[in-house]
């Protein structure tokens, strides 16, 4: 197997693959971070047994040297990387027998999905794997659950196959559009849960966005021809929940940032990859354009880009119009 990005979540999931028996070579743009890996595993097996899974693991720098023989690719990239990523792939003239991408996000103003978007561009099955996924607990050894997603059957048994194990626990999902809207909306919602937590509003505040914010995501959904069962699921309130409660989540940093009065383009500029403040502008555009009722995503996006303070924007959305709860 060959894992492409060599991030806190990509080395969690090479290890879960080597920990399954499988050998896996982890892609990493990062010559230096390479060598250092190299250095120091070299270290770690000489007092290793070759059964012992760290010994499965290999860090390349080179990415026909990673995915020449693998049966399949696992994109740990966000989803910005992609383009880049096949590029590379195209370029060293490797096309992967399979792709598993774990991209939360989307992939221009038409909301297009990582999956939508690969399945357009490469000639192989392509799965999502998505869920309530925090790398540093699942490193731990503690259990979580996660979606794989395709329309090809077999493949997403095969990508099951490769993960499932005592502590990770895989479901299978045909719903690979539902799946992704609800990890990039989740992210969304995250970053107006760490503007509230930022604003000491309570853990009333905080399950009010989250159920909120998952009826904006099932409208969504619906629109983008998601099925309302994958965002009940895993993939959606799971994730949901999971992202908005851990403050240590990227997206949480983001909207504590944005509540201290920090931009949403100086927090992308400064290096910190939080997905929901990549696709707020679009989806937001989005629910005006359709007629998609999306407040907090709106006033995130407002907060973020536009000149609206986050406390202000916690007054208008509590001061909108009472109806029926939908």
């Amino acid at each position: 197997m060959a894992v492409l990005g060599a991030g806190q979540w990509g080395t969690v999931l090479a290890d879960l693959l080597a920990h399954n028996g499988l050998t896996v070579r982890l892609w990493t743009r990062n010559v230096g971070k390479a060598q250092a890996w190299h250095d120091e595993r070299v270290q770690q097996n000489l007092s290793q047994s070759e059964e012992h899974p760290a010994s499965r693991v290999s860090m390349t720098s080179d990415i026909a040297d990673a995915t020449g023989d693998a049966d399949a690719v696992v994109a740990t990239v966000p989803s910005v990387g992609l383009p880049d990523l096949v590029a590379r792939l195209d370029a060293a003239g490797v096309h992967p027998a399979g792709w598993v991408s774990t991209a939360k996000g989307l992939m221009d103003a038409h909301l297009t999905t990582p999956h939508a978007w690969l399945t357009r561009r490469v000639a192989a099955p392509v799965a999502v794997l998505s869920g309530p996924n925090l790398a540093h607990e699942i490193a731990a050894g503690k259990p979580a659950a996660t979606v794989v997603a395709s329309h090809d059957t077999t493949f997403a048994e095969r990508v099951r196959g490769w993960f499932h194990q005592a502590t990770f626990r895989v479901y299978l999902n045909d719903d690979p559009q539902g799946v992704e809207v609800g990890g990039a909306y989740k992210n969304v919602i995250a970053v107006a849960a760490g503007m509230s937590d930022a604003l000491g509003l309570g853990t009333n505040a905080t399950a009010a966005l989250v159920s909120r914010g998952l009826a904006e995501m099932v409208r969504l959904g619906n629109r983008l021809g998601g099925k309302a069962a994958t965002l009940y699921g895993l993939a959606g309130v799971g994730d949901l929940v999971a992202t908005c409660l851990a403050s240590e989540s990227r997206n949480h940093q983001a909207g504590r940032r944005l509540a201290s009065g920090e931009s949403g383009e100086a927090i992308l500029a400064s290096g910190l990859t939080a997905e929901g403040l990549r696709s707020v502008q679009a989806l937001a555009a989005h629910g005006r354009d359709a007629g998609l009722s999306l407040p907090i995503a709106e006033h995130v996006y407002e907060v973020a880009f536009g000149a609206l303070a986050a406390d202000d924007a916690v007054a208008r959305l509590m001061t909108r119009e009472a109806t029926r709860e939908t």
